[in-house]
């Protein structure tokens, strides 16, 4: 019969087994928490873009149903150049003497378009201006809503164009100096 010896040695891990596999969960842990908060600014810039993308949408639908008339544009063809408004304010456009109103905008088209900053989820300022230069150098300001009317986009910037029947939406992004730009030209 065999001489059954057993093996008295202890069965575990050896400290380097173990210094290596902490080492490779610190090094996991170090990426993911470099990754997250890009990954957050990220998502927030694309709910961003995805606004702007849903205004251009609407004022191109309103224009289609209004003859080509922007709600920013009066019928003779001259651009109103209100402050700011957002789709809870009343537009500082007159909607007298055949003036397409951006209250009817606000009221119709944007009414069910989610218009809120995903960083502050307060809804976005929409400010309409014939200026074609960010208000505040560089870049325009994160979380806002620029309609820059006869412009039209340049790479992230806005350039001006000729007529009043161009526009760009521009939004300012968590990036730094950057900008989502998009026009109906």
């Amino acid at each position: 019969m065999k001489n059954l010896v057993k093996d008295k040695r202890a069965q575990g891990f050896t400290i380097i087994e173990v210094m290596i596999v902490l080492a490779i969960a610190g090094l996991i842990m170090a990426i993911v928490f470099f990754a997250v908060p890009q990954l957050q600014r990220n998502a927030r810039d694309n709910q961003r873009q995805s606004v702007a993308n849903r205004v251009k949408a609407e004022l191109d639908t309103y224009s289609g149903n209004n003859q080509g008339a922007y709600p920013f544009t009066y019928s003779s063809g001259t651009t109103a150049v209100p402050a700011a408004w957002t789709a809870a304010a009343n537009c500082p456009i007159s909607t007298g003497g055949g003036v397409k109103s951006c209250q009817d905008f606000a009221n119709r088209y944007l009414a069910n378009v989610n218009i809120n900053d995903p960083a502050t989820n307060a809804a976005m300022p929409i400010f309409i201006s014939k200026q074609t230069s960010a208000p505040g150098a560089p870049g325009w300001v994160k979380g806002q809503l620029y309609i820059a009317v006869g412009a039209k986009c340049s790479g992230d910037q806005i350039v001006a164009s000729a007529g009043n029947s161009t526009y760009a939406v521009v939004v300012g992004l968590d990036r730094t100096n950057t900008d989502y730009c998009v026009d109906n030209g």
